[in-house]
């Protein structure tokens, strides 16, 4: 679908996204980018659709081609407003994006990026919940690495960032305490209390995601993975 730009496009684009269209919505915010080149939230919901537009495709260069769209647009709104934190932590998410279609050295590399913007973010608005989510997030995974898996990429790449499953669990509180209706925060959430060993509050973390309304395919992604965790406990 092509559309033409006109002044109701990015509201368009709004209730594309409310659908959980993010096809339909990124042509119309592409089209109101034209009317609107300078507008960093025209460019941050176009980076956005870009990222969800990136886990749908079947090939690889494709994936790549959407992320670094996604990556030049969410930078793009950093360049015109730089102290925005939702802007800011979209240029990491959109690292993790292309993170995923590189090679080990440059996830590596990306993966300091990630969490510097997540961080950059949470100093802008310590009250931003999807940036304590990427933080933790960050953490999680990377506190996952085996103590093998660290050693030989020190041996071939640089030095592994370190990462903490206790900051994890302490992010993804905070996520939720701040998103509570969120249900992938205390999925999350969950996860990280069950790799710290704590399996009551891992199995309420999950109770309460499942317990949530899905409001989009994300929650009900989250949700998904925190039943099949609750069946597995």
């Amino acid at each position: 679908m092509r559309v033409a730009a006109d002044d109701d496009s990015f509201a368009k684009g709004l209730a594309a996204e409310a659908r959980d269209d993010s096809a339909a919505a990124l042509e119309f915010f592409l089209a109101a980018e034209k009317n609107d080149p300078q507008n960093a939230r025209i460019e941050n919901h176009i980076a956005r659709r870009y990222s969800d537009l990136c886990d749908l495709q079947s090939k690889a260069a494709k994936k790549k081609e959407y992320a670094q769209q996604a990556l030049s647009h969410a930078e793009r709104a950093v360049q015109l407003e730089p102290k925005n934190a939702e802007y800011v932590l979209w240029v990491g998410i959109s690292y993790g994006k292309l993170a995923r279609v590189v090679d080990s050295r440059t996830k590596i590399d990306y993966s300091r990026v990630i969490r510097q913007k997540a961080e950059e973010a949470i100093a802008l608005d310590p009250h931003y919940a999807q940036a304590h989510y990427v933080l933790g997030s960050w953490h999680y995974e990377i506190a996952k690495l085996t103590s093998t898996a660290r050693f030989f990429a020190g041996l071939i790449y640089s030095k592994l960032p370190e990462g903490s499953n206790a900051v994890a669990i302490q992010e993804f509180k905070r996520a939720a305490e701040l998103e509570p209706e969120n249900p992938g925060h205390w999925t999350k959430l969950g996860l990280a209390y069950s790799a710290g060993n704590q399996p009551n509050e891992a199995r309420k973390a999950w109770q309460k995601s499942v317990e949530l309304p899905a409001k989009s395919r994300f929650d009900e992604e989250a949700q998904a993975e925190a039943k099949a965790a609750l069946e597995r406990k």
